[in-house]
């Protein structure tokens, strides 16, 4: 479990079994098991807690379903949810129910999901790690991103289980708000939440009650019949009531269970029972003053002392109240364990009776007489629960209570001696807030707490505002290294997010002269930033390369690797490194670096890192060339769970786009174009760099191109030429690459000589700067295209020169899928380069053997395809070549002409076709075609 979860917001207060059964309202929880939200919703004070305490000890006699409908995606599952105030369960459920108490400072969404995460692991250890990891991670990814991670993790649960979110009322939070509504939308049947508030939740009630979906348990079901109040008083807390005195009573009290319970510690001992009962009036507030007055006044002068002064505590212990109250008259622990017995509102927090809390209102109300009789003691009190808070490794609370009293000093010395935890944890709200309470000058005065400010509004995108902190702290910073180095890696990143080239360059440079050479981590980082600009601004991949190279090495060389985004920064610059090692066509040796990269993952805990999402997508990019195309997906899973946990179209544009051509690959054309629009929502999702939208680009025309919609992709060349033709690096060779094989495909399948144009005319260019910047993956793959190029000219010469050229490179890093993603064309160029003597050489021969052997295996199969059902036996492909030849008006021997056929071929061809169409002639065969879709 993560430090920065508390585990007392995590323990089941224990059940109490001398309480009243309240069988009439567990019965109405039960028939609302089948709806998706029970809303407990009442005032402090109603047994909320009580009655869920009750209800969840009895699944224990009657335990729930078990699940059915694990295997139905994530949008048809059913949900069941139940929101609550107070809830205790019984042992016997503790293997199925969980618990989480809410507070102030839960109103940061990272926070809440992660104790939410981290109730969700106290029954199923090894949920939600990946997206625990996120919500510590310096910048937040989506929370629906997060969540539907975890609801899918959700739902390949075996068993059902039962998380109770305590005083949802405290939450005031619309990101919050909304996120729960979504997990309600699609929560999985496994998992049943209960939630207690005083007030309704900004949930969609009303939608849910039109769609019978919601059970309500209000006021007037949860306050105290008179045989209830009867069993209460009499049974439960002692007393020997008269029923008179106690309708009277309930009466007064209109049910209030709180009511009832102060009146009846206050009666303990009274004689005239009947004359306090008449004196018993007024509202609930008023009433509660009287009656708390009327208990305290009834306590010892230590325990009064004790209840006010470990009143500022949300949740205590018996040392945490020693050091409070600094009184060895008074033990804590035993003073704890007193107020449980008499029940003067105190809540175990769990089983070792540890940890506790006061009943929220009881709590609100010692304070307000704390401040009103001893004002001078508050800020000592907090003081000394700031310094326990800190020496037993609770930074949170104790910078908490730090600022309330406005302890700058006490708060500043907190936050710096955690400065390594807290820049990297998900809470950034809560950050922000911290470092908003202080005044401008502490901030100055203390640079290590000012640069740890401008990192804060540097992962909240509040570049201008990072930016003047840092202009603020610059002369401040110059004379201590370590300091110096944080300040330049702040300002180079900012200036990477504006896009600003040239100032990016020399603030880059001029922060690699400045910061010592000993500080590893920040030139580490700088040279990471660095070498990302220079492929995605600049196109310069060497540059690039050596960035990357000396980011590795500083980090390795570093006796702790520093981290950024989860993950140690030689990870992420083995990862970048083992993509140019494949562009230079090194395949095996990129294959090399990337399973380094994920053992180092494992080694440094990067699982849920954006390097390791890397790492894979390069993986699975190599796998998919050596058409292992199972190992692709594998490695694709982890992309898809950490791209969703970061919401970045860098991370799910290249593995929705990838996994398309899987599927397309397969033949499974339905959800190609399924997981295409999710890249494209993807990219639309988040913000997207030119990179980012020439990545999806490259995808979008691979999966157009093998299912032959060249519509689609003319419209998208007319539309994005000027975006296309300005990219730089690797995205606008892809692009060109892929448009280039575009053209080619059209004229296959047209036979329009002006594709052909102009695919030449993209290869020529290209492939001369791709040999210039020795990128021996483009270098290939564009050989690849020209031959076809070639062949379709019938310039045989040129064809097998080039073709063996593209062999040559190929052969030894055994590529596989850049032949096969050209289809036919492709197939027929192989197999007609073995029938001539020039291509030789035995290895090439084999090689070109296996591709063959290839094709047809997972051939790419489009929506486009004719739909010959109607046909007694359907069309080949290349029958499907001839019959559009023919539509053309070519004659027999101009089709055998451009198909390199003999005569005698293209006759049976056609022979074949007027079989298959039950037709006598050539216009019969086109009419037909027409009909059925073929043409």
């Amino acid at each position: 479990m993560p430090a920065a979860i508390l585990a007392t917001k995590l323990y089941i207060p224990p059940h109490r079994a001398n309480l009243v059964p309240r069988s009439r309202l567990t019965g109405k929880l039960n028939e609302g098991l089948h709806h998706k939200l029970t809303l407990i919703s009442a005032p402090a004070g109603f047994g909320k807690t009580t009655l869920l305490s009750e209800w969840i000890a009895s699944f224990a006699l009657s335990p729930l379903p078990a699940s059915t409908s694990t295997s139905l995606p994530l949008s048809v599952r059913s949900a069941r949810l139940v929101v609550g105030q107070d809830a205790t369960l019984s042992a016997v459920d503790a293997a199925r129910a969980t618990w989480l108490s809410l507070d102030e400072g839960d109103n940061d969404p990272a926070r809440f999901w992660s104790h939410f995460i981290a109730a969700l692991q106290s029954l199923f250890p090894n949920i939600g790690e990946a997206a625990m990891d996120a919500l510590q991670s310096p910048q937040l990814p989506a929370i629906e991103s997060i969540l539907t991670s975890l609801l899918n993790e959700i739902a390949a649960l075996p068993n059902d289980f039962i998380l109770v979110l305590d005083d949802y009322h405290i939450i005031d939070s619309k990101p919050i708000d909304s996120a729960l509504a979504f997990l309600i939308e699609q929560l999985p049947p496994q998992m049943h939440l209960v939630i207690a508030t005083r007030e309704d939740p900004g949930l969609p009630l009303s939608r849910l009650r039109a769609r019978d979906q919601l059970t309500e348990l209000r006021v007037k079901d949860l306050r105290f019949t008179e045989s209830e109040a009867a069993e209460f008083l009499n049974r439960a807390m002692g007393l020997r009531l008269a029923m008179e005195d106690i309708a009277a009573l309930e009466a007064r009290t209109e049910g209030w269970i709180a009511g009832l319970q102060l009146a009846a510690l206050s009666m303990q001992g009274l004689e005239d029972i009947a004359g306090f009962i008449q004196s018993f009036t007024g509202s609930h507030r008023f009433v509660l003053d009287y009656l708390l007055e009327e208990v305290l006044h009834r306590q010892s002068e230590a325990i009064q002392k004790f209840l006010l002064q470990t009143s500022i505590l949300e949740r205590m212990c018996g040392a945490l109240c020693d050091a409070l109250l600094l009184d060895p008259s008074i033990n804590g622990q035993e003073t704890l364990e007193y107020l449980e017995h008499a029940n003067l509102f105190i809540v175990s927090m769990d089983n070792e009776r540890r940890w506790y809390r006061y009943h929220h209102l009881f709590a609100e109300l010692l304070r307000t007489r704390l401040a009103r009789a001893y004002p001078d003691h508050i800020p000592d009190l907090h003081r000394r629960a700031s310094d326990w808070y800190a020496l037993n490794n609770f930074p949170y609370e104790a910078i908490t209570h730090a600022l309330t009293i406005q302890d700058w000093s006490r708060a500043a010395d907190v936050i710096e001696r955690h400065t390594d935890e807290l820049p990297i944890h998900g809470e950034r709200n809560t950050r922000l807030n911290w470092f908003e309470s202080f005044p401008a000058q502490v901030l100055l005065d203390r640079p290590g707490l000012g640069l740890t400010y401008a990192w804060a509004l540097l992962l909240s995108n509040q570049l201008d505002r990072a930016e003047n902190q840092l202009n603020q702290l610059e002369l401040r910073v110059q004379t201590v290294p370590t300091l110096l180095g944080e300040h330049y890696v702040i300002r180079v990143m900012v200036a990477a997010r504006r896009l600003d080239v040239s100032s990016f360059y020399e603030l880059a440079r001029q922060a690699l002269s400045r910061v010592p050479p000993e500080e590893a981590s920040p030139r580490s980082r700088i040279l990471l930033t660095l070498g990302v600009a220079y492929e995605e601004m600049s196109g310069d991949i060497a540059a690039a390369r050596n960035a990357f190279r000396e980011a590795y090495e500083l980090g390795i060389a570093s006796p702790s690797p520093s981290s950024v985004g989860n993950a140690p920064l030689p990870l992420t610059a083995l990862a970048y490194l083992a993509d140019y090692e494949w562009l230079q066509g090194n395949l095996r040796s990129a294959s090399e670096m990337y399973e380094q990269a994920l053992e180092l993952s494992e080694k440094w805990g990067g699982q849920s890192s954006i390097a390791l999402c890397l790492a894979q997508q390069g993986r699975a990019s190599l796998l998919y060339e050596w058409n292992d195309l199972d190992g692709t997906v594998h490695a694709l899973q982890d992309c898809f769970r950490i791209g969703e946990l970061w919401k970045g179209s860098r991370f799910l544009v290249p593995a929705y786009g990838l996994s398309a051509l899987v599927m397309q690959a397969r033949g499974q054309v339905k959800e190609a174009n399924e997981l295409i629009q999710r890249a494209e929502q993807a990219a639309r999702d988040t913000y997207s760099s030119p990179y980012d939208l020439g990545m999806l680009a490259l995808y979008q025309i691979a999966l157009w191109t093998a299912q032959n919609d060249f519509k689609v992709i003319e419209q998208w060349e007319q539309t994005h030429d000027s975006e296309w033709r300005s990219q730089t690096g690797r995205a606008r060779d892809a692009l060109t690459i892929a448009l280039a094989q575009a053209r080619i495909t059209r004229y296959h399948r047209t036979r329009d000589i002006s594709a052909l144009e102009q695919a030449s005319a993209l290869i020529g260019p290209a492939l001369q700067q791709a040999q210039a910047g020795g990128i021996a993956l483009h270098v290939t793959r564009l050989l690849l295209l020209d031959a076809l190029a070639l062949y379709a000219q019938r310039n045989t010469a040129s064809t097998l020169t080039t073709l063996k050229r593209a062999l040559l490179q190929a052969e030894p890093e055994k590529y596989v899928r850049s032949f096969l993603d050209l289809g036919k064309p492709m197939q027929e160029l192989l197999s007609w380069s073995l029938e001539s003597p020039e291509l030789s050489e035995p290895r090439l021969r084999a090689y070109v053997g296996g591709l063959l052997s290839r094709f047809g295996a997972d051939a790419p199969v489009g929506p486009s395809q004719p739909k010959d059902d109607a046909l007694i036996e359907p069309l080949t492909e290349r029958e499907l070549e001839v019959l559009r030849l023919v539509a053309q008006g070519l004659s027999n021997r101009e089709i055998g002409d451009r198909l390199f056929l003999a005569l005698s071929t293209v006759k049976g061809h056609t022979r074949l076709i007027f079989d298959k169409l039950q037709v006598q002639r050539r216009t019969e065969a086109v009419a037909r075609a027409r009909e059925l879709g073929l043409l």
